[in-house]
């Protein structure tokens, strides 16, 4: 763990970008920055800095919730799916920039092991049976639609599944 301070602008995100890029970094960085408004601009400053580099080392944000526990509402559904893309970059354990805001450093996480309990891994020549990899989506939070319109749906048509992943392809 390492405090950066003394640079002024973008310049420590340009100082991890050339770190990142070089490899210093061989597991997940956590960068926090004090508000939520400074995350999606810390984020694009640090997408444009890798690439710059010539780096393919993956960014996410881990966002907080948009609304308070006590209220009674749903955070927006783009929300939970980003912080799951989020987790399941660090729980990889590959060299990656993960951002946020000190709140959501307070909101409680998935472990580790539930996100690998949620994990369902398919690669090109698999061939799952439609029936159980339909049941296994539904019991891990996809739901079943006529078309498969955003992240976490998936549709039957046929002998044709389409999946719409939630998390990071």
């Amino acid at each position: 763990q390492r405090t950066l301070s003394g640079l002024s602008g973008s310049a420590a995100l340009w100082w991890l970008a050339c770190r990142l890029a070089a490899g210093a970094h061989p597991r997940p960085l956590l960068i926090a920055v004090a508000e939520r408004e400074a995350v999606a601009p810390a984020e694009a400053a640090l997408r444009l800095y890798l690439t710059a580099l010539g780096s393919s080392v993956p960014v996410a944000s881990l966002p907080a919730d948009d609304v308070r526990a006590w209220d009674g509402l749903s955070p927006h559904p783009d929300l939970p799916r980003q912080r799951l893309g989020a987790l399941e970059l660090a729980r990889r354990g590959a060299p990656a920039a993960i951002l946020c805001s000190a709140r959501s450093l307070l909101q409680r996480q998935l472990s580790a092991e539930a996100l690998q309990r949620l994990v369902l891994e398919l690669k090109a020549g698999d061939e799952p049976g439609r029936k159980g990899l339909l049941e296994a989506l539904v019991r891990r939070g996809y739901t079943l639609r006529e078309q498969a319109p955003e992240p976490g749906t998936v549709s039957l048509k046929g002998g044709v599944m389409d999946i719409w992943p939630i998390g990071p392809q």
